[in-house]
């Protein structure tokens, strides 16, 4: 976590993390940490030290691996690697899409999807302009917010659920 006087120590998560990506060729070193131990001991140390983690922190940081613009979740989906060289799952971590008015297609089918919900392509439009509304009435669509939003406007049938 980087905890130290003044100028820090390294980030052990950080150290850990090229290591385990970078270390056996490179560095001619490796790890036998869990890296996805890593975000929950940095939870812990920072709940101890009363040291808040950064939302923009590398590895641990919560808005590491969020993706909120359109293009980035298209981009995220489809491969990973081109916005993020560290994989989250090597670290423990999900990839987190934030769905706003500026999200497409590929963010909210995910989500959808992700919620247990498959949108026939006869529904993509007025579900599209649904959620649009709706996210620009609330800004941030949260999984409940979405779940309403779908069971509205599509068959129960359609769910996979």
């Amino acid at each position: 976590m980087g905890l130290g006087e003044r100028a820090g120590n390294t980030c052990l998560e950080q150290i850990a993390t090229v290591i385990a990506l970078y270390g056996s060729e490179e560095l001619s070193c490796k790890t036998q940490l869990n890296l996805k131990k890593i975000p929950e001991l940095c939870q812990q140390i920072s709940q101890l030290a009363r040291s808040p983690i950064p939302a923009a922190a590398p590895i641990i940081g919560k808005n590491t691996f969020r993706h909120k613009s359109g293009m980035h979740q298209d981009g995220i989906l489809k491969k990973t690697e081109v916005y993020q060289d560290i994989p989250p799952a090597l670290v423990g971590r999900p990839i987190e899409l934030e769905l706003r008015q500026d999200s497409g297609w590929a963010g909210i089918s995910y989500c959808a999807e992700r919620l247990g919900f498959k949108i026939p392509s006869r529904k993509r439009k007025e579900v599209f302009a649904a959620f649009k509304s709706l996210a620009e009435q609330i800004g941030t669509v949260e999984d409940e917010d979405l779940y309403a939003l779908l069971s509205r406007e599509i068959d129960q049938a359609v769910l996979q659920k």
